[in-house]
């Protein structure tokens, strides 16, 4: 996915700074017709980038409802989800992560996927919350740095 396109992804899933938490299902289904939180935010998107190399991805402090990265190559400098809060289950099966990934302080709101996913230099699970199952058969748990993770 070119850089460009990544950008216009993170934009539109980047909470805005004045929406909290709780004003998040609010605006779930009524985005169209509630102007003071902006058309820049746009809750609720799915997305498919199975088998997709993402370069450089950056999708900190972003909502993403539900999303499939299987098979997936993360490549560049950096791949950070850092603080993002993820409403279903990601899947990241298979993804291949040729850098550090940086999950820490996310929220997985169902658990989260990640068989038989390779982290080449490692990832940092740091502070991470999940409420659901997290799924990680077939990766080597030297590579995740889990410190304060918890899984309720």
């Amino acid at each position: 996915m070119r850089a460009t396109a990544q950008q216009i992804v993170k934009k539109h899933l980047t909470e805005p700074n004045d929406v909290t938490a709780r004003t998040y299902y609010s605006l779930h289904g009524n985005r169209e017709t509630d102007d003071k939180f902006g058309k820049q935010y746009w809750p609720g998107l799915t997305g498919d980038l199975t088998g997709t190399t993402l370069v450089d991805f950056d999708a900190s402090d972003c909502w993403i409802d539900e999303v499939d990265f299987s098979r997936a190559r993360f490549t560049g400098q950096i791949t950070n989800f850092s603080g993002t809060y993820f409403s279903a289950s990601p899947k990241f099966d298979q993804a291949k992560f040729t850098i550090r990934a940086d999950f820490s302080h996310c929220y997985f709101n169902s658990g989260a996927s990640f068989q038989h996913t390779l982290f080449a230099a490692g990832a940092s699970f740091r502070e991470a919350y999940f409420t659901g199952p997290f799924s990680h058969v077939g990766v080597h748990d030297s590579a995740m740095d889990t410190t304060g993770l918890r899984n309720y």
